[in-house]
């Protein structure tokens, strides 16, 4: 199986929307690994317009101390976690000083909610300003704006080549999942995440995806996803992952 790391999650407890308790984020870790999935990126939801950076920095170290406290008492191997954030869009945030602080782990990579409103040119002044200042945005379920957004627009944002991440339950839908595939081929999407939110709400289906990418022979695009995703928990722990196996940076 191949060794992906999961972009995308809500697994520490009682943050945000996610896992409610330290026992279902322990019971979503176990299963992940179970899964196979070995890494994965805490990113709870950050909203600009709900408080300071500093707040939610404490309130996710808080959260962060619990679940080590919960996984301490485990023999069962869990996957390694890195902390970021899934950063909600808000106007001017290529300017916002203390954004680096929201990013994956040590790195420039930074998990961004884009509207699910029609998107302005400020939308896309704003992605291309953060590319110009050396971060490089990861768009949150990409899958789910076509429906909503201008397909100029859309266009637009991609031209300053930002990362694409796609939820493993697209892959999975009945209905959507050939051309989420179609996606994976074309080289338009180059992350996965779950963005599980607990065993029954969004659950881990990470590793479900890639055994199904697996039977469809889809091993080209699975190296490639591999090897980014690996890439940027390796930067995001600081060049080594062993840094963060095992226990929360």
């Amino acid at each position: 199986m191949y060794d992906i790391c999961d972009m995308h999650s809500h697994i520490l407890p009682g943050i945000d929307d996610g896992c409610r308790t330290p026992q279902e984020s322990v019971a979503v870790l176990k299963k992940m690994r179970n899964d196979g999935v070995t890494k994965i990126f805490a990113t709870p939801h950050f909203y600009h317009s709900r408080g300071p950076v500093e707040e939610f920095l404490a309130c996710r170290q808080a959260s962060e101390e619990v679940l080590r406290a919960a996984l301490a008492e485990e023999s069962q191997p869990v996957p390694a976690i890195c902390c970021g954030a899934e950063v909600a869009y808000f106007s001017g945030i290529a300017d916002f000083e203390e954004l680096s602080q929201l990013c994956l782990g040590k790195s420039r990579f930074l998990l961004l909610e884009l509207p699910f409103t029609p998107w302005s040119g400020q939308v896309v002044r704003d992605v291309g300003n953060l590319c110009l200042q050396g971060f490089v945005p990861i768009l949150a379920h990409f899958e789910r704006y076509g429906g909503v957004q201008d397909r100029t627009m859309v266009r637009k944002i991609l031209e300053f080549e930002p990362l694409v991440q796609m939820n493993a339950g697209r892959l999975l839908d009945v209905w959507k999942g050939r051309g989420a595939r179609s996606a994976l081929k074309r080289d338009a999407v180059h992350l996965l995440g779950s963005d599980c939110h607990g065993l029954d709400r969004r659950p881990p289906q990470l590793g479900q995806a890639i055994a199904l990418l697996e039977k469809k022979k889809m091993n080209t695009e699975l190296a490639r996803i591999e090897a980014l995703s690996n890439e940027i928990f390796r930067e995001a722990c600081g060049g080594e992952d062993e840094n963060c196996r095992q226990r929360i940076d």
